[in-house]
């Protein structure tokens, strides 16, 4: 769909964890991410700084990472698992997108709306409020960087750097909602691929046909 306002991001993302966890209830994993929420709202409410938006977005980070035990899944990247928001919450690890996924929908639940932020080989996100040049990394504990630290950290790859320093273009401070079609598909290019490399050609092309009905 071209007006992607109504697309519940959420749900699709469950819809897809369907593909290998059929019994996937939509609503309980709404309740979950709620119960995360109520527990990152507790540590705000206790923190009297909390209304400074960085300082905001430090609370939920710790949270994310300390409270609620959120990370990388960096031993076993390629699980399927790591694709399916129920076993994300579940086992609390996962991969850049459904980790990113997960913290949005946290965010929102506590007032911060945020978005996605691609970078080269990886996923972030970032607060929409106003003047946040900040991005967040829920792979990565929920580390908070200013965007100045992300292209420090390119630079000294030597796939992105080649020798030079990254900078990367700040027209994506401009984006104010999710991509949701986008996103999906990101996530469905990982499965994919997953299975592929699994020689499990009857799951790929499920996945195939998910990915044509996300892109018709």
């Amino acid at each position: 769909k071209e007006d992607e306002d109504d697309v519940d991001l959420l749900a699709c993302a469950c819809y897809v964890a369907a593909h290998a966890n059929p019994d996937i209830d939509v609503e309980d994993v709404r309740r979950e991410i709620d119960a995360c929420a109520a527990l990152v709202r507790r540590r705000l409410d206790a923190d009297v700084d909390a209304r400074f938006p960085l300082r905001t977005i430090k609370t939920i980070s710790r949270a994310w990472s300390t409270d609620l035990g959120f990370k990388g899944n960096v031993e076993n990247y390629y699980e399927v698992e790591n694709s399916c928001v129920d076993d994300v919450l579940r086992r609390k690890v996962g991969i850049p997108i459904t980790l990113c996924l997960m913290y949005m929908e946290i965010a929102k639940r506590v007032g911060v709306d945020m978005v996605d932020v691609g970078i080269p080989g990886h996923l972030l996100c970032r607060p929409l409020a106003e003047g946040m040049e900040v991005l967040v990394d829920p792979f990565n504990q929920g580390d908070v960087l200013f965007i100045e630290e992300v292209e420090d950290i390119l630079s000294k790859n030597s796939l992105f750097g080649e020798g030079g320093k990254v900078q990367i273009e700040r027209s994506f401070l401009q984006e104010t909602k999710i991509r949701k079609k986008a996103f999906l598909t990101r996530m469905l290019v990982n499965l994919k691929s997953i299975y592929f490399a699994r020689e499990d050609y009857e799951r790929a092309l499920q996945i195939t046909e998910y990915m044509m009905a996300c892109n018709p």
